[in-house]
């Protein structure tokens, strides 16, 4: 009766573990199925739209290959939240708002690196608009007691301009028509920033802010509606 006890528990073992092998199978089978899948999904990039073109105004359309997007007018001196948009190569186009059929004001050819994030800028004046794509490092900074800025230089008529803080030194200096500047850090108390020509002392505008410990902001430069007037705005990055 003994052995007979083993013999049964012997295929019942074999059993059991033919139908546990048959299982691992099937679900290794299902993994492999769903990695597959992940690895042919279409990657995505993240883009935030800026709009400082002030020909126009009833606001800014972004257009990737002629469809708007998702989040809709951007309107002047503002930004779009992050877009998620399928990386790889796309034509990138800016219209007035509700003038998708007209010749887009500027565009240009992007290539979006997977699990990126980017800024978009529209800027200039109505003669030659200009977009500008730069990538966005959202890093927070390691310390509570600072924030992590940069600056772009939108505006054609101001020439290259530093920025700092008022009494003291220049954060960034020589910037450019359209040129991005890398990020620096900025103590989280009130300051006043200011924008002047490299070899004068008189600034071209000013603007009173109070960074928020580990935010990430972009200063811009940009030429107003009335009388070309310099305006300087910032806007705060989130994923």
């Amino acid at each position: 009766m003994k052995y007979i006890w083993l013999k049964i528990g012997s295929l019942k073992l074999n059993g059991g573990l033919a139908v546990f092998i048959t299982l691992l199978f099937i679900v290794s089978l299902f993994s492999a199925c769903v990695e597959g899948d992940d690895e042919s999904r279409p990657q995505k990039s993240y883009v935030m739209f800026f709009n400082s073109y002030s020909p126009s105004q009833s606001g800014i359309d972004f257009l990737i290959d002629n469809n708007k997007l998702r989040t809709g007018t951007v309107e002047l001196d503002s930004a779009s939240v992050y877009n998620q948009i399928y990386s790889g190569a796309w034509q990138v186009a800016a219209v007035s708002a509700g003038d998708g059929a007209a010749a887009p004001i500027a565009q240009i050819s992007a290539s979006l690196d997977p699990g990126k994030y980017y800024s978009c800028f529209i800027a200039g004046p109505s003669s030659s608009p200009q977009l500008l794509l730069v990538g966005d490092d959202l890093s927070a900074p390691d310390s509570l007691n600072h924030a992590k800025m940069r600056f772009v230089n939108l505006s054609s008529s101001a020439g290259n301009v530093d920025i700092g803080i008022k009494d003291s030194a220049s954060i960034f200096s020589g910037q450019e028509y359209l040129k991005m500047s890398d990020y620096s850090m900025i103590d989280t108390s009130a300051h006043q920033i200011v924008v002047k020509p490299p070899a004068g002392n008189t600034p071209l505008v000013t603007l009173n802010f109070k960074a928020v410990a580990r935010r990430i902001y972009t200063f811009y430069l940009w030429n107003g509606v009335q009388n070309n007037k310099l305006n300087l705005s910032y806007k705060e990055h989130r994923r």
